[in-house]
């Protein structure tokens, strides 16, 4: 878990590593509402398993280049065939990089409350626990408006573990306006 946090650590340092050479960049003045951005994704799967996710998230863009913010998650899932239902709920801090305009690496740290798994038994044993996912991996930005913009990530959680609400890799699709 401890060495989690050192990732992560290293990936915000490693940004305000490359400030000085963002900083270079000429940028005319910008009010608060053109560095704040909201957003987020929305998830559904019906059928036999339910599968439904909000995930908000508000962000600010520290530098052109440089993008830091913080997410809420909620999802309810259900699996029909064995009679099981449940919820899962969290947060996330995020830092993206755009070495250029529609390609950005991202980083984030999640922790999200969930059933605990018995992998002896195969079933979960309805304790609730906080699961640490450290997320890293590369996104595409597609703008559809001055403002507004389609986030395409391949992320990789370098904590999966049997409690783990992901398996790899992840592909999320989200918005930002």
């Amino acid at each position: 878990m401890f060495v989690n946090y050192k990732i992560f650590i290293i990936i915000i340092l490693f940004s305000f590593l490359n400030l000085k050479m963002y900083s270079q960049e000429t940028e005319t003045k910008k009010v608060l509402s053109d560095k704040v951005f909201f957003g987020g994704n929305l998830g559904l799967q019906l059928g036999t398993i339910i599968n439904i996710e909000v995930a908000p998230l508000v962000g600010y863009k520290l530098l052109p280049k440089i993008h830091f913010g913080l997410g809420a998650t909620y999802t309810y899932f259900r699996d029909s065939r064995i009679d099981f239902s449940t919820y899962r709920y969290g947060g996330r801090a995020f830092v993206r990089v755009f070495p250029i305009p529609i390609v950005f690496g991202h980083g984030e740290l999640e922790m999200i409350n969930t059933e605990k798994f018995n992998e002896l038994t195969g079933i979960y044993t309805g304790e609730r626990i906080w699961v640490e996912s450290m997320l890293v991996g590369a996104g595409f930005r597609q703008q559809i408006g001055q403002r507004s913009a389609v986030n395409f990530m391949l992320l990789w959680n370098l904590n999966e573990t049997k409690d783990s609400p992901y398996s790899n890799p992840i592909i999320r699709v989200g918005f930002n306006f």
